[in-house]
């Protein structure tokens, strides 16, 4: 099976998706060949099946850049095309399948998008790349943003457990409190830093690494963290690391002693904890089964700073062992259930499946 894949980036660097490097070496030991078209094309490692192409933003610069995105665009497409890929895929970027679906249906080639936002609200983008696309990939059924869901098929989440694995070292100085992941509201990052305000005040000992990047239209917020650490007076305990890129995050989790994530949602990050070994604390209703038979300790309402503060307090004061326990069981739920590995064989069963059903058409309109 030959695959055209078109994303964002192809940069393991990338803070924001860089992951996708790994999923596509993953995507590329199930296919024959993997073509991927990016907007932008950096630091990765050559495979014999995997051609990369570039639309040029790591290179193109000037008034005239957007117009040459889209020659290139042209281009690499019809020299993609060429090769008769089964299938495009195109990853959290509706709009490329609405710009590969010209090229697409003359060719008779189906297009398979992968797009989760949870709680975003339809667009025009989304509502005509559900109209062009075979199939609609995403983590569950209705985390994309379309009034119905017929082709949607949720596939979960993809967690590499060969990157994200546990350190079994005891690391000296205080216990670290991790938090991950982009620094914006629907993060709820103000709740943590009462919560640490209220344990900082008992006379408790730790420190908390906020690891994440901000997108411009986040710098408010940002602003509002870090005036609320300062005027919490955590300065000296609380630190604003930045983005980091996804293959250098397994270190910062093997420090932690806990990762907290008050988001709304069960986040990639807390997945990623899970798989590194630690315990991780997550608000109610987020996936509890995941967090079963540990409700009480590590389930918050993310709306109650003093619960997470005991939440806190009691998992940091928890013996080593147990500790250890509960995250070598969590690890063994993401291995089970959110594994980069099980997750490629589902996307690449879904593409197999797209691929005949197309043929089939094909024939048949040909006879």
């Amino acid at each position: 099976m030959k695959v055209l894949a078109i994303l964002q980036s192809y940069d393991r660097n990338d803070p924001a998706v860089g992951f996708v490097v790994r999923w596509m070496e993953a995507m590329a030991q199930r296919v024959d060949k993997l073509m991927i078209m990016a907007l932008l094309v950096a630091e990765h490692s050559p495979h014999s099946n995997i051609e990369v192409l570039s639309l040029g933003k790591e290179s193109l610069k000037g008034p005239f850049r957007r117009l040459r995105y889209l020659l290139r665009w042209h281009r690499n497409i019809r020299k993609a095309i060429s090769q008769k890929p089964d299938l495009i895929f195109t990853h959290m970027t509706p709009i490329y399948s609405v710009l590969a679906a010209p090229y697409a249906y003359w060719s008779g080639i189906p297009i398979i998008t992968w797009f989760s936002y949870p709680g975003m609200r339809p667009t025009l983008a989304t509502r005509l790349c559900y109209r062009v696309s075979k199939s609609i990939l995403s983590i569950h059924q209705k985390t994309y943003p379309h009034p119905t869901h017929d082709k949607v098929i949720g596939l979960g989440h993809g967690i590499d457990t060969d990157l994200f694995s546990p350190n079994q070292k005891l690391l000296d100085g205080p216990p670290i409190i991790l938090c991950v992941g982009r620094v914006a509201q629907s993060k709820n990052h103000l709740i943590l830093i009462e919560a640490l305000r209220q344990m900082a005040q008992s006379g408790r000992v730790f420190k908390c690494l906020i690891l994440g990047n901000v997108l411009e239209k986040d710098r408010e917020y940002y602003d509002r963290v870090k005036a609320a650490i300062s005027d919490s007076e955590l300065s000296d305990i609380v630190e604003l690391v930045g983005a980091v890129p996804n293959h250098l995050l397994p270190d910062w989790y093997r420090r932690a002693t806990v990762h907290v994530d008050a988001c709304h949602i069960l986040d990639k990050t807390n997945l990623e904890a899970m798989a590194s070994g630690i315990p991780v604390l997550a608000p109610r209703g987020t996936n509890d089964r995941f967090l079963s038979p540990w409700e009480n300790q590590l389930l918050f309402d993310n709306t109650n700073p003093e619960e997470l503060s005991q939440r806190l307090e009691n998992i940091l004061d928890m013996p080593e062992a147990e500790r250890k326990e509960i995250g070598s069981t969590l690890r063994q739920r993401i291995e089970a259930d959110y594994s980069l590995n099980r997750l490629s064989d589902r996307i690449v069963k879904v593409f197999h499946e797209n691929a005949v059903i197309s043929f089939l058409l094909a024939s048949c309109t040909f006879l």
